[in-house]
């Protein structure tokens, strides 16, 4: 007990005391003998009180009131000095925001929670303000203005006064066209954004849920939308700000929602737009969308769907005509959200071989057998989601007889960035790659290119290279490894010699001709070559027949024909055809033009000619006058390259 109570108790009789406040005298309760401190105290709270009420009583006589300038509307979990502004004022006024502590005279707060609410719920109640709901908005707002113009005598508060009935020519200020008429007011989803959108972490002013705000009889302003959700995690733990559009106009931003939200009850956490005007018209519709910016990261206890949202009833307020506030009374229907990753989190990678791949070919070294960067295989490595940054390549070399691998080159279009030391069968790794990305939706192309030693004329060696799935290191953008996906890469088989004919493919073309009368036609193929002698002459077989093996197939049922008839059409260009086969000098390219034709009935199915693979579609060659077939076989044609266009026999 401190001092003064103790000398309050100590006196043996009741104490009545007046207290006169610039003329006006007020009565204090008698002090009983023996009173407990918390009566007591009881009793001190009560004077407090009273004090406040008769200095604002006597503030409003002498016409000092003094009233806050507040420009927007407060209601549960506004905060700024505005609300300080008004919590002091309704102290002054005798409607104590807390007799102690926050909120108490002179320890105002800039929060406005239920303490704030109930102050200003009786205030209005004192003055007429109707509904007494302890919402600041327009009503209240004109009132204090009319205060701070012409000061008058507060109405006694015990005595509340009916609110004055607007006019039919009382008009909001901002765009209202039917002046003096009450709006009915109705909402419902908006079309977009759909339910249940997906939303990943890091994505900024994504589309939640959109209200679409209907007016009847009269023009509304829209002035306040709540949100509300079932779980606050929404707002703590998955957006790190949300926003109200107008389509492109932000009508209102609530940068934190982990500290604007309010518990309005168990399971139910709201958000409030307000500070905005947006005008629905008679019998029009205002679609408003929510947006949402989600937290750069977020853990994966709260990457869910979360069924939790909706606009409760009530929850949207708009001014008529009438200047009356009119809600939207039915609360809509649960909305759900999908929160995931980010992108750049969800990053893939998928290799394959590229369709720009060199085909199957043949690769001449230099006198003394050594070949330098032969290009093998083009590699496409395809990144989805987000960005891949590719930091090893392992490719694995063929064992090649003869010749042997010495080196691998890569290549980005071009330019090397990587070398590697190899020989045959074995594992090479393009190391500690730096700066090789692989950007979202896109695709990169690398050319890996070998070089050889000890290739012979005598031989055409097989050689490949390939990257398997698991030879690729990666990681996201976030530092965290990718394991790529896809088909093993491997390259065409290159044929390493240091003495043959290099073939490339000129024209191949089919027809289909038939005369009306007759029951059969003719499938006509001319295939067209070129064929460049590279590290020496060459000779190529002078028979008609040996050539080119070409075949028949037929697209329809897939069967394919034996080969038909091969002869040569004509001398081919740029040879010596003195000898017993003709002779193409090193470094010179010769044209052949071979023909095939077939008779058959016809039957409306769908054919085209080919080379053959296997013996058949070998080119006989050799390195001397009169052994044109001890060259190396040719038989490695690719058949998607080495094919005509498609005909109908009909």
């Amino acid at each position: 007990m401190n001092n003064t109570l103790k000398k309050i108790s100590s006196i043996g009789l009741s104490v009545t005391t007046a207290v006169w406040l610039s003329g006006a005298a007020m009565i204090l309760p008698s002090v009983a003998l023996g009173a407990t401190t918390e009566e007591l105290q009881a009793q001190i709270t009560s004077l407090l009180a009273q004090i406040q009420a008769l200095q604002a009583q006597l503030n409003a006589a002498q016409g000092t009131t003094s009233v806050p300038t507040i420009t927007r509307d407060l209601t549960l979990g506004s905060k700024g000095d505005d609300v300080k502004a008004l919590q002091q004022f309704l102290n002054a006024q005798g409607y104590a925001v807390a007799s102690t502590g926050a909120g108490s005279p002179g320890n105002e707060t800039t929060y406005f929670g239920s303490l704030t609410q109930a102050a200003l719920a009786k205030y209005q109640a004192a003055v007429g303000i109707s509904p007494t709901a302890g919402y600041f908005g327009p009503k209240t707002r004109a009132y204090l203005s009319s205060l701070a113009v012409a000061p008058t005598t507060p109405t006694t508060p015990t005595t509340p006064t009916t609110p004055t009935t607007p006019t039919a020519t009382t008009t909001p200020t901002t765009g209202i066209t039917t002046p003096g008429v009450e709006a009915i007011l109705t909402s419902e989803y908006a079309p977009s954004p759909a339910n249940n959108p997906t939303l990943r972490a890091g994505e900024a002013e994504v589309g939640v849920l959109g209200v679409r705000v209907k007016a009847k009889q009269g023009d509304a302003l829209i002035q306040r939308v709540t949100l509300k959700s079932t779980n606050q995690n929404v707002y703590t733990k998955v957006f790190s700000s949300l926003a109200l559009y107008d389509g492109a106009t932000k009508l209102a931003e609530i940068t934190n929602p982990a500290s604007a939200y309010v518990k309005s009850a168990a399971s139910d956490y709201r958000v409030t737009f307000s500070g905005f005007s947006a005008l629905v018209s008679k019998d029009g519709y205002k679609d408003l969308v929510i947006k949402g910016t989600l937290y750069s990261s977020i853990d994966s206890t709260y990457r869910t769907t979360y069924n939790v949202l909706s606009i409760p009833a009530n929850g949207v307020r708009a001014l008529d005509g009438a200047n009356i506030d009119q809600y939207t009374a039915t609360a809509l229907g649960t909305r759900s959200i999908v929160v995931e990753l980010s992108e750049s989190e969800q990053a893939t990678l998928s290799i394959s071989k590229d369709a720009s791949s060199p085909k199957a070919g043949i690769l001449v070294s230099d006198s003394d057998g050594k070949l330098k960067e032969g290009e093998m295989l083009v590699l496409a490595l395809t990144a989805k989601k987000g960005r891949v940054k590719v930091t090893d390549i392992m490719a694995t070399t063929s064992d090649v007889t003869t010749a042997s691998f010495t080196a691998l080159y890569l290549y980005d279009g071009t330019n090397l960035i990587a070398s590697v030391g190899a020989s045959d069968n074995t594992n090479q790794t393009f190391s500690d790659l730096t700066g090789l990305y692989v950007d979202k939706d896109q695709t990169k192309l690398l050319t890996i290119k070998a070089d050889f030693t000890g290739a012979t004329s005598t031989a055409l060696v097989n050689a490949t290279v390939e990257v398997e799935t698991g030879g690729i290191t990666a990681e996201k953008d976030d530092g965290t490894s990718i394991t790529a996906t896809g088909s093993t890469a491997t390259s065409a088989g290159m044929r390493v010699t240091a003495l043959a004919p290099v073939i490339t493919l000129t024209t191949f073309t089919a027809t289909w001709s038939r005369n009306a009368q007759e029951s059969t036609g003719t499938l006509a193929g001319v295939l067209t070559v070129g064929i460049t002698a590279k590290g020496g002459d060459v000779y190529i077989h002078k028979t008609a027949g040996t050539a080119f093996g070409i075949v028949k197939v037929n697209v329809t049922d897939t069967t394919t024909s034996t080969a038909s008839g091969v002869m040569y059409d004509g001398e081919p260009t740029n040879v010596d055809a003195s000898g017993a086969s003709y002779k193409i000098a090193e470094n010179q390219t010769a044209t052949f033009k071979v023909k095939t034709s077939e008779s058959f009935a016809y039957d409306g199915k769908i054919y085209y000619l080919k080379t053959a693979v296997g013996d058949t579609s070998k080119i006989d060659w050799g390195t001397a006058v009169g052994t044109p077939t001890n060259g190396t076989d040719i038989d490695f044609f690719d058949t998607s390259v080495w094919q005509t266009n498609k005909v109908v026999a009909n």
